[in-house]
């Protein structure tokens, strides 16, 4: 062979070597923006996803805090009619038990948006601001003592849990 023919073939290789290199620079560009793609999609679903986390913690927030108002209600209805029968009459025990039974409801009202807030279910931050200063009167009030002792016995340990968490938080 001749100098001329490994000149050809050089220049042969040569080109199908940057033929090559283009296609893989396009192929290498197209992968990167398929890849683009898919993130900035991704990117999309996270933050759709997190809206939706948003809207269901909203919503499970708002359920709690149907559900302590509904309770307190209650509550304020039982003290309405125990205070309407004196303690002497027929049916005294009957209104009394249907008041403690309301106080019961409200406190599991409580307790459970208590829970809901130790195991994270809810916005903490949120949850603390709303409810710091009715839980801290609820389980200072003198009159409940008895629903929240003895404490390892209390059938309200989120309430209790909760209030000692805050309260060891402020000093």
């Amino acid at each position: 062979m001749t100098n001329e023919h490994f000149n050809f073939i050089t220049i042969g290789m040569s080109v199908l070597a940057l033929l090559v290199s283009a296609y893989s620079a396009f192929q290498y560009r197209n992968a990167n923006k398929n890849a683009e793609t898919a993130n900035t999609n991704a990117q999309k679903a996270i933050d759709m996803q997190k809206t939706a986390l948003n809207l269901q913690e909203a919503a499970f927030e708002s359920e709690i805090a149907n559900t302590i108002a509904t309770a307190t209600k209650e509550v304020r209805e039982a003290v309405l009619a125990l205070s309407n029968v004196h303690d002497s009459a027929p049916n005294y025990p009957i209104v009394y038990k249907n008041f403690t039974s309301a106080q019961e409801v409200w406190l599991n009202a409580h307790d459970q948006a208590c829970m809901s807030y130790r195991e994270s279910k809810l916005n903490k931050d949120t949850f603390k601001k709303t409810y710091h200063v009715p839980i801290r009167t609820l389980f200072e009030d003198k009159d409940l003592q008895h629903f929240f002792s003895p404490v390892d016995t209390s059938k309200y340990p989120s309430i209790i849990a909760v209030y000692r968490e805050w309260e060891t938080s402020q000093r």
